[in-house]
């Protein structure tokens, strides 16, 4: 008699421990199930611009579930659309620091440094995302990773990235105009053209690389060419920032 009763008291034990797990999963499958319904509801809201009611959301999101790696993500975009950038950066690296595997996390957390003057700390974040093979943009990384390094002077570092970029866009405006910006810096002029006639047979002409192009043509010394760039932006742009430094330049210029 005494065995049995042990047996049916391990057996008993066992069953509350298996209906005490079952329980706590459930719980915890519940509780990120109304983080994720409140993170939808705050990324709604945070699309619409009705901030107020977003950040009551994602505040909900994180007191079913705190360690909810994309309820940090999206109060961090929340963060940055109102100016409270420290706070969008606590909420960025805890995103990064929960989510080590995911390609997104890691991209927004170096961006957000690289944008705030912290692009030192940037690059592990990048590479984290580039090199997890299951990130499908790492394209856009390479990119942010190629602005973040010329933006503090790794150029050869920026270029690199930004190369690679482009091996799995061509037509990846964003690399094409830096590639094309940091060769003319470099005083490469011809590469410089190359890159800016790739950006313009597929990207937005905009005063500013009608600008880069005017600055090619004369380091080219093809006077036609910039001239041409000139007179498009005087066209269509007249108001802009470029058109009014033109005007100065030529001012400058001695008569012929």
């Amino acid at each position: 008699m005494r065995a049995r009763a042990v047996i049916t008291l391990v057996l008993s034990l066992l069953l509350g421990a298996c209906a005490s797990t079952t329980s706590n999963i459930n719980q915890s499958a519940n509780a990120q199930k109304a983080a994720a319904d409140n993170v939808q509801l705050g990324s709604f809201f945070l699309q619409k611009g009705e901030y107020e009611f977003a950040l009551d959301k994602l505040n909900k999101a994180l007191a079913f579930d705190p360690d909810y790696a994309p309820a940090h993500t999206v109060l961090g975009t929340l963060y940055e659309r109102i100016g409270k950038q420290e706070n969008a950066g606590v909420h960025y690296l805890r995103a990064a620091e929960l989510s080590p595997d995911d390609g997104d996390t890691q991209n927004n957390y170096g961006t957000w440094l690289c944008l705030h003057g912290r692009g030192e700390k940037a690059d592990p974040y990048f590479q984290s995302a580039i090199n997890n093979p299951f990130y499908r943009t790492p394209g856009v990384a390479l990119t942010n990773a190629g602005s973040c390094m010329l933006s503090i002077g790794k150029v050869d570092k920026g270029e690199t990235y930004l190369r690679k970029a482009l091996e799995y866009n061509a037509d990846n405006v964003n690399a094409l105009y830096l590639l094309a910006d940091n060769q003319y810096r470099k005083e490469n002029y011809l590469g410089a053209r190359a890159f800016l006639q790739r950006y313009e047979a597929v990207g937005e002409t905009t005063s500013t690389s009608l600008m880069l192009g005017y600055f090619i043509e004369q380091g080219l010394g093809d006077r036609k060419s910039a001239s041409r760039y000139k007179s498009e932006i005087h066209r269509r742009f007249p108001d802009s920032p470029e058109a009014k430094q033109l005007q100065v330049i030529n001012n400058n210029e001695p008569a012929n």
